[in-house]
């Protein structure tokens, strides 16, 4: 069988995945990318493959399925990456290795430990099956505490939004009921993605504004609950794209770069982050989110001083 033969067959596998559902083995991305890879290299990684992945339409195995296409997505990029070139894999030598397992180009010890774990691996497994690739992967260990004192790594702390902020994106995303719903979901609630991606009509209290998935129920703001409906009439409640895909750079990225947050991330827009941005209203003490809607011009005199209050208090 050759590749594309080989390629066509893993389009069309598919396992059981997170919370059941049914996920590809093999996207039309991966399958690009291994396209890249030399033939040598890529004889190696079906080897791999071929021991460590059991049949992936067996439910039995569906933890296996994940945790290697974890692994395999991470040799892909060793294997397609810069520092590779188009070079066999018996013809690199250990600088190779740790030119690309530098700790500077990391952000996330995880992250590190991860594809040392995922490569040493590889080539063990190579190693131990007649290959001429042996590394020495010990070394590597010992850097990760370096990766902490990186000063790149600033880049990836998470950003609090601004009420301003937050408030121009409702005005440029009114038309876009898809991009307010996944900020809004991420900011208002706790629910996975998984659980926003594939929310339906029978998760929507619309009455009381209310979200219950499993045991857990929120309440949220009658803006999102006339967003999930908004979608629902058009047909794409349920029917999203993975929540992750939104916060790259033809979707929610650019529009956050116009208002000033240059890499914006799902970590960035959380419940968490509602809650730094709430203030006590100092006539009622509920706490409300430091938007326009949710405030009043009107001020209250409080012991000789003088405060805005919430808009609640404010129409009274």
């Amino acid at each position: 069988m050759n590749r594309e033969e080989l390629f066509t067959q893993w389009k069309k596998m598919r396992y059981i995945g997170q919370h059941d559902n049914v996920a590809e083995f093999c996207s039309k991305q991966t399958i690009n990318k291994l396209r890249k890879i030399n033939d040598y290299n890529f004889s190696a990684l079906l080897a791999y493959q071929n021991d460590y992945l059991p049949d992936v339409t067996s439910k039995d195995y569906n933890d296996k399925v994940n945790t290697y296409l974890k692994y395999r997505s991470s040799i892909v990029r060793f294997l397609t990456s810069d520092i590779l070139s188009d070079r066999q894999l018996d013809h690199i030598n250990q600088d190779v290795l740790d030119d690309y397992l530098d700790y500077k180009n990391y952000k996330a010890r995880s992250t590190y430990y991860n594809n040392i774990s995922y490569l040493k691996s590889f080539f063990q497994f190579l190693f131990e099956n007649g290959y001429s690739i042996n590394f020495d992967f010990d070394t590597y260990r010992s850097n990760a505490e370096l990766i902490d004192s990186n000063p790149s790594n600033s880049n990836n702390a998470m950003v609090n939004l601004t009420p301003k902020q937050i408030s121009e994106f409702y005005e440029i995303c009114k038309d876009k009921p898809e991009y307010r719903y996944i900020v809004d979901m991420k900011y208002y609630t706790s629910f996975s993605d998984e659980e926003i991606k594939n929310l339906t009509l029978e998760n929507v209290d619309i009455d009381n504004c209310t979200i219950i998935i499993d045991d857990c129920v929120e309440t949220v703001p009658a803006k999102l609950i006339n967003t999930i409906v908004e979608l629902n009439s058009r047909g794409r409640l349920g029917k999203l794209n993975n929540i992750t895909t939104y916060f790259n750079k033809r979707n929610l990225k650019p529009i956050f770069q116009q208002l000033g947050v240059s890499n914006i991330k799902s970590k960035d827009i959380t419940k968490e982050t509602k809650e730094k941005l709430s203030f006590r209203c100092p006539q009622c003490g509920n706490e409300y989110e430091a938007i326009v809607d949710n405030w009043c011009a009107v001020q209250y005199v409080e012991n000789g001083q003088l405060w805005i209050v919430c808009a609640r208090c404010g129409n009274v």
